[in-house]
């Protein structure tokens, strides 16, 4: 537009101050996805089905399809033994005299953004039901549920299951109580109580009677305290629960809380499609599973009170715990994220580790019975030394994992795995007392590791590793490429840091110069898994080729020093080895789709995390490890697709930003809006009919800078300011 257009300076000098408005205030409110497009919905009752999952990241479970409650939940801070964790029976409720008459009229289903379950139920006599239950996300020991009979038909009689018969249960004296309407309950180290607004009798079989007339109804109120939660547990349990009358008021501060989850995790609007169905549901999965202030979360929701077949329900450091910190993280939620690097963050628990994970000295190595020789690890202990177990006890120390003397847990590459969670912490929200007090620890503890297992090799005149456990968990190799790149990293961030901070000078001297000369398997044309290899053995399946996805992520910094055309070659070649994913747990799938996100190829993202849809089951309300595994709800698979989502939208990473970096055609309109960035910018965008139609960086509520193009931006600070230019 033309200056000479306007008649006076005065109009001209008004125009300037209305653009320069336009370009320092952000939207007043971001848009929003239409939650309610994606809301988990059955209108037909099967038993076969697997139920909704329901929690509030401190308890959860799978709903009864009934309405009714739970068969069991399970509990972060509830444990059998220091390596295992407990379920604890019910609460649930039955309507017995209906058991064998045949549903005619079902619906059951989950708003994402309140998470509560609401079931409706009519039988062919047109009697039933509706009931609501939710976990409270205001108070995370609580659980409510309300019943309310149809008004016509005929009576109808119930039971209520409470823990089992090994739990002592006794009435308390209180004014509170109608009749024998509250429950008292304690077995080791936690305690229950439970509240109803009906006086209920207990049967042989250790259930609670009652019966419910047309248009009645019946409200539980449930707490279960931990010795996590107070040394008096006992008391605080048996005081803890609401009368059964402010049923409605818990239920509204529960759904204000789990909004608030969303309002606090950037908003990203994807194009109506499975695709797009699954990254909303898996937010809400993880709302309901990961972000306990106390515990990290296990990696699945069991559909049967057997642990052993999941794992014991502990956390797996590089499965769900630290992918959903990684998720919270990249999506902005800052509170959930902080939780989540507060329950990893335990240093005795790493210094032990240190010291217990790995052999001092000279010792005889073998793998599946086979001898494989003598080789040094550690050549000493030391408290300095920090190492991430694989998976972890109630205390986060290592839990031992062995297959015929083959070390299932020297898995080390995860130790860069969890030092980039704290790292982009302080990257996305920085805090000198985060960085100092954990993130440094973190990454100067994890190098001082890399620096007393790397060992000189003169004839390849570079740094080597003994054998350790791959990614690829069948697969015991020295120098294998996971760990190779995970030292490099863990060595040269703890040198950065350290710099920054002006923290151990000699050691940052000494990282640098071993991650400068560490030995990264390779030939002319790709990366190598480990050292020594052909580049030809077979992949494929569940285990398959996993270790090459280092090139790219989490070690994301290193991607400037490595060769790109090697990375993209090694991508390429494990993925046509591993027959394309046929066989492959999810969370590896996504893996494989971050690493080419970050390589720019959004087409070869979107194809490999669109793997997860076929893992799913036929309402697609579950997304599974591999779908011939019974292990629903795969926390480390729906973590890692969120993360994927995120990573297409943006990146950053060496004070640089990039903008849809990884867009698949098929994404012609988006957006996303308050996506974290280093420097603690948050930055917002649109493609709109697959052109970039803006983009915006956001520093303390005041837009920075804005642009058209997907272009990098470079981030700098120039007397306390903030620079960001493309």
């Amino acid at each position: 537009m033309s200056v000479k257009k306007f008649k006076s300076v005065s109009n001209l000098c008004m125009l300037l101050l209305l653009i320069n408005h336009a370009y320092s205030q952000p939207s007043l409110k971001r848009p929003e996805v239409s939650l309610s497009d994606y809301r988990f919905i059955r209108n037909n009752y099967q038993q076969s089905s697997t139920p909704f999952l329901l929690g509030n990241a401190e308890m959860y479970g799978l709903v009864d399809q009934e309405g009714g409650g739970f068969d069991h939940v399970w509990y972060t801070d509830v444990w059998e033994d220091y390596s295992t964790r407990k379920a604890i029976s019910g609460p649930l409720f039955e309507c017995v005299s209906k058991k064998s008459e045949q549903i005619s009229n079902y619906n059951q289903e989950i708003k994402l953004d309140e998470g509560v379950v609401r079931t409706s139920v009519v039988y062919a006599d047109g009697t039933g039901y509706e009931s609501s239950i939710f976990c409270s996300m205001q108070d995370k020991n609580l659980l409510g549920i309300k019943i309310k009979t149809k008004p016509t038909g005929k009576p109808s009689a119930w039971t209520l299951g409470l823990l089992n018969d090994k739990v002592f249960l006794k009435y308390p004296s209180d004014k509170e109580a109608q009749g024998r309407s509250s429950w008292f309950g304690y077995l080791q180290a936690f305690a229950f109580s439970a509240r109803t607004d009906k006086a209920l009798k207990k049967n042989p079989l250790g259930l609670y009677e009652f019966t419910l007339n047309p248009g009645d109804s019946i409200t539980l109120i449930y707490n279960l305290t931990t010795i996590f939660d107070t040394p008096d547990f006992e008391k605080t349990a048996y005081t803890a629960p609401s009368k059964p009358a402010q049923y409605d008021q818990l239920l509204s501060e529960h759904v204000q809380a789990f909004k608030q989850n969303w309002k606090e995790t950037a908003s990203i609007i994807l194009p109506k499609s499975d695709y797009a169905q699954l990254y909303y549901r898996s937010l809400y999965w993880l709302f309901s599973v990961a972000g306990d202030s106390k515990f990290l979360p296990s990696e699945g929701i069991s559909p049967a009170n057997d642990p052993y077949e999941y794992w014991n329900m502990i956390p797996f450091t590089y499965g769900g715990a630290g992918w959903a910190a990684k998720a919270y993280i990249a999506l902005g939620n800052k509170g959930l994220a902080n939780k989540m690097l507060q329950a990893h963050f335990k240093p005795e628990a790493l210094r032990e580790n240190g010291r217990k994970m790995f052999p001092k000295g000279e010792q005889p190595l073998y793998h599946y019975q086979k001898y494989l020789g003598q080789y040094e690890y550690l050549k000493e202990y030391s408290d300095d030394i920090w190492l991430f177990g694989h998976e972890l006890n109630m205390d986060n120390t290592n839990h031992y994992w062995m297959w015929d003397n083959s070390h299932g847990d020297w898995q080390a590459h995860l130790n860069a795995f969890a030092a980039s969670m704290f790292h982009n912490y302080s990257e996305y929200f920085p805090d000198d007392a985060f960085t100092t007090q954990k993130t440094y620890p973190v990454l100067r503890g994890t190098a001082e590791f890399w620096r007393n297992l790397a060992k000189w090799n003169e004839s390849l005149k570079a740094f080597v590793l003994p054998p350790l456990n791959s990614l690829t968990e069948d697969l015991f190799q020295a120098s294998p490429l996971d760990a190779a790149l995970a030292a490099k990293w863990n060595l040269s961030m703890a040198a950065r840091y350290a710099r920054v901070l002006g923290k151990d000078p000699q050691l940052a001297q000494q990282w640098d110069s071993i991650s400068n000369k560490l030995f990264i398997p390779q030939n002319a044309n790709k990366y190598l898994e480990f050292l020594g290899d052909s580049g030809t053995r077979q992949g494929g399946g569940y285990q398959g080729i996993r270790g090459v996805v280092y090139l790219s992520y989490p070690t994301v910094e290193l991607i400037p020093s490595l060769d790109r055309l090697k990375i993209n070659n090694s991508l390429d070649d494990a993925w046509k080895r591993n027959k394309q994913g046929e066989g492959m747990i999810t969370f590896l799938a996504n893996w494989f789709a971050l690493s080419d996100a970050f390589m720019g190829k959004g087409e070869n993202a979107f194809e490999k995390s669109s793997y997860c849809l076929t893992q799913m089951d036929e309402s697609k309300s579950t997304l599974f490890e591999v779908k011939t595994e019974p292990r629903p709800y795969f926390l480390t698979g729906y973590a890692s697709f969120s993360l994927v989502v995120a990573s297409m939208m943006l990146q950053s990473y060496n004070d640089t930003i990039y903008p849809f970096p990884a867009i698949p055609k098929a994404w012609n309109n988006v957006a996303f809006h308050d996506l974290p960035a280093c420097h603690n910018i948050k930055v917002s965008g649109e493609i709109k009919g697959g052109k970039v139609k803006w983009i915006e960086y956001v520093s303390n509520g005041k837009i920075i800078h804005r642009q058209k193009t997907n272009k990098p931006a470079f981030v700098s600070v120039s007397n306390g300011q903030l620079i960001v230019k493309n």
